[in-house]
């Protein structure tokens, strides 16, 4: 049984972040903040936590225009936001191949 609470504690936080609402980066791409042109300031997003924003702009998701303002790299963003739904869905197959590895030993005891 400890085995299987240890498989589905990560996917227990990873839905837990999930419910935690958009990320720093998410809320600069549905405002369509994609160029210096579009670039908004956190503030007008509702983003007041400076730490998520300098994480965001050191793996290089937001670029700073340098008036207090940021864009998304689309790119980037994109690139990122699939790796996360991939990590995802592999965390699920191998979860539902563990849990049917147990449940198959357990039936055939």
């Amino acid at each position: 049984m400890m085995k299987l609470t240890a498989l589905l504690m990560p996917l227990a936080m990873l839905m837990l972040a999930r419910s935690m609402g958009k990320s720093v980066p998410a809320r600069f791409f549905d405002a369509q903040a994609f160029s210096v042109e579009t670039s908004r300031r956190p503030a007008g997003l509702g983003i007041d936590r400076a730490p998520l924003l300098a994480d965001a702009v050191k793996s290089g998701v937001l670029v700073p225009v340098g008036d207090g303002r940021y864009y998304v790299d689309r790119a980037v963003f994109l690139r990122r936001r699939r790796r996360f739904r991939s990590a995802v869905l592999a965390s699920g197959v191998v979860l539902g191949i563990v849990v049917y590895g147990v449940l198959h030993h357990l039936a055939n005891r």
